[in-house]
């Protein structure tokens, strides 16, 4: 569940595309306020994002 009640059906087609290989998942980047989820630096995400992490 989540809650608020956010409309999160576009977020869901979103992911979909991207596992498809549709978009690239740096096309969440702009829907982060739309969709109320917040990505915060990592190494998964970065390798996502196309950043290398410092060793």
């Amino acid at each position: 569940m989540a809650t608020p009640g956010v409309e999160r059906f576009g977020y869901f087609r979103q992911l979909g595309r991207i596992a498809r290989g549709q978009l690239s998942g740096t096309s969440l980047l702009p829907e982060q306020d739309r969709y109320d989820v917040h990505f915060v630096d990592g190494t998964p995400w970065d390798a996502v994002r196309g950043r290398r992490t410092p060793r």
